[in-house]
């Protein structure tokens, strides 16, 4: 995150520190700033522009939804969690955009997840938690996009790199080129537990990497986009 702050210079970036849940929880009895925060807190380049998700998370009304049972991955609830949360911050930031930011919240507004029949977790892993001898299938919502109903499918744009997604929503309620960049595991948009599945709906074009280890800032800042998203694990 540092590497790629200080070599976007002025190009609008946030930073988000992807929690685990426990992390989470510890925030609810001790709000104070992890040692990765107060470094973090202590760098300019990455002060400036980190999104304290740790502490947001905390005061939602329901924190334990957000993970998967492993406590590390999220959830769909998550997933819609963290993209609320960046609707919010960008509403305080950039109020030149607030009708089309209002009109993107409006569309998660839809999203009733309790309401949702539930559905088995198609990767679920062995191993995992048992009850009293018994294995705990692991549900999620049954959220599908017809969520967007009434926006245009966004289109995927030809892309040779492995790894990298590109989508063109022209009716997309905001009006933004948007650039991704997230550690190996936390990208894509393979469904609604990863931001990716949200942005390339809301976004007019939006691309998704997962090389943010590796990736040269200059390849970002060429692209010209209107906002640049790094979201890393915190590996606490």
């Amino acid at each position: 995150m540092h590497r790629i702050a200080k070599g976007l210079g002025g190009v609008a970036t946030l930073h988000l520190l992807l929690p685990r849940r426990a992390s989470v929880m510890a925030a609810l009895v001790d709000p104070a700033l992890t040692p990765l925060e107060q470094a973090a807190a202590a760098e300019p380049a990455l002060a400036q522009a980190w999104v304290p998700l740790r502490q947001a998370f905390a005061r939602l009304p329901q924190p334990t939804a957000l993970w998967r049972h492993d406590g590390q991955r999220l959830s769909i609830d998550g997933g819609l969690a963290l993209v609320e949360t960046l609707l919010a911050i960008l509403r305080a930031l950039r109020p030149e955009a607030a009708e089309a930011l209002a009109r993107a919240a409006a569309i998660l507004a839809r999203a009733d997840l309790a309401a949702l029949p539930r559905r088995d977790v198609a990767d679920q892993t062995e191993g995992g938690i048992a009850f009293m001898g018994v294995a705990v299938r692991e549900t999620e919502p049954a959220l599908t996009e017809d969520l967007f109903a009434g926006l245009p499918a966004p289109r995927p744009m030809a892309q040779p790199l492995p790894g990298l997604e590109a989508w063109s929503c022209p009716g997309a309620p905001i009006p933004w080129r948007l650039v991704v960049m997230t550690e190996p595991g936390l990208g894509g948009s393979a469904g609604p537990a990863f931001a990716g599945w949200w942005l390339r709906h809301l976004v007019a074009e939006c691309v998704v990497s997962e090389a943010l280890p590796t990736v040269d800032p200059a390849a970002i800042r060429a692209t010209e986009p209107d906002l640049v998203l790094t979201l890393a694990c915190d590996p606490g």
